[in-house]
């Protein structure tokens, strides 16, 4: 591309595609003699995160990608890893670019091999223990393909806009990797208020990369007008989108939003697009077969998204809806999707019962405007004694500070 060419923006600034080549060389420069092949990447800024992650590839490094840098997560990654990348508390001595790596001739980059595992990703299993997912460059590559292949059209040169972090795959594929593959311009912050988000989305044509977390939160303000005849598309994934939500964000956005059914371990799988005279039923990507299991009607699929050819099944049983089409009729496991991140309820309840104040534990997730966690507690003596003496709310306090070195903040039990 085009070193003039404008990358990504960032509060107003234009960030060309020079500056960011000038961060991957200084990443390239300082890795090759950074001990180690294994390194866990964090950045909440996506101009920075791309710079480093294409240095990374570019050294021969393999990036463990965390959802978040909280204590358990980085203690858990020393473990598999050699090093940290990017804004991690200095305990973990997080390795960067000094002055020196930012100056020098240009580098000479090399074509990456498609079966380089470039990236490793985790999800929640069903009793709470991550499991890693590699990834080959090859299959972010046919992701991308398809991506743009589906919908790249539609968007044309619109610029992307996105609610969703990437230290996630799905923000990983839909702020990063496809836009920068396509050519379309990010921006390098992820944005949470509406009023941001309205000034970003009216400014240029735009894509906004979303979560039905957020899709819920959006007002019915004003704001939207100045944006809406900017916005070229809506996308959202993570979790279910209730239909409610898409009606009203059409309404406000003037955008039926796409949502998009994957997961970390298989990519894309499946699409709608619920118009008024659409369904309920998910379309598959192109490239992706599937199939459903007689004895126990789950989803299987397969793909170039995944490692081989093997069938994998999914946990959401499915039916056949006609015209190679489907229909999700529910988990079979104890994973749930809040605010777009995968949640273990089994894991919740593992780390409560670990305290002497409890003797049985039960998490569900109650549904409404806002998914929340609650949790079921059967008190043990001590926490009778805790509760008569201190009051339920020191008691949840105490519960909930058992939790908070390993579970997101959003994954805390709400009600108790």
């Amino acid at each position: 591309r085009p070193h003039a060419d404008t990358l990504a923006w960032r509060d107003g600034t234009r960030l060309l595609h020079a500056g960011c080549v000038a961060r991957v060389e200084a990443w390239y420069r300082l890795l090759p003699r950074t001990p180690g092949r294994d390194f866990a990447l964090y950045f909440n800024d996506s101009f920075a995160f791309a710079a480093a992650l294409f240095g990374a590839w570019q050294s021969g490094k393999t990036i463990y990608l965390p959802s978040d840098a909280l204590p358990a997560t980085c203690a858990g990654l020393q473990q598999v890893v050699n090093g940290y990348l990017g804004e991690f508390a200095a305990e973990w001595t997080p390795v960067s670019p000094q002055p020196e790596d930012n100056d020098g001739e240009r580098c000479d980059f090399r074509r990456l091999t498609p079966d380089f595992i470039g990236l490793v990703v985790y999800t929640s299993g069903s009793t709470g223990q991550a499991q890693a997912v590699p990834k080959k460059l090859s299959q972010l590559a046919a992701e991308v393909a398809t991506l743009e292949s589906l919908f790249g059209a539609a968007l044309g040169a619109a610029d992307i806009v996105a609610t969703v972090s990437h230290q996630h795959i799905y923000g990983l594929l839909f702020k990063v990797l496809w836009p920068l593959a396509a050519g379309r311009a990010i921006q390098a912050r992820s944005f949470t208020f509406p009023e941001e988000l309205a000034q970003a989305t009216a400014a240029r044509d735009c894509v906004l990369i979303s979560s039905p977390a957020h899709l819920k939160r959006l007002p019915d303000s004003p704001v939207w007008a100045a944006a809406t005849h900017r916005l070229r598309a809506v996308f959202s994934s993570g979790g279910p989108l209730p239909l409610d939500v898409v009606h009203t964000t059409a309404n406000m956005l003037q955008q039926v939003p796409i949502e998009v059914y994957g997961s970390s371990e298989t990519g894309g799988i499946a699409w709608r697009q619920r118009t008024p005279d659409a369904d309920e039923t998910w379309t598959a990507m192109p490239g992706v077969k599937w199939r459903i299991a007689h004895d126990d009607s789950v989803l299987e699929v397969g793909s170039l998204h995944l490692p081989d050819d093997n069938w994998m099944r999914m946990a959401d049983r499915a039916q056949a809806a006609g015209a190679g089409r489907f229909l999700l009729k529910g988990r079979i496991d104890r994973i749930v999707k809040i605010e777009e991140k995968r949640i273990s309820l089994g894991a919740i309840e593992v780390q409560l019962v670990t305290s002497p104040l409890v003797s049985e534990v039960r998490v569900i997730v109650l549904e409404g405007k806002r998914q929340q966690v609650a949790a079921f507690v059967v008190l043990s003596a001590n926490g009778r004694s805790v509760l008569a003496e201190s009051g339920k709310l020191a008691l949840n306090r105490m519960l909930r500070e058992i939790l908070a070195q390993s579970i997101e903040r959003i994954a805390l039990p709400r009600t108790w």
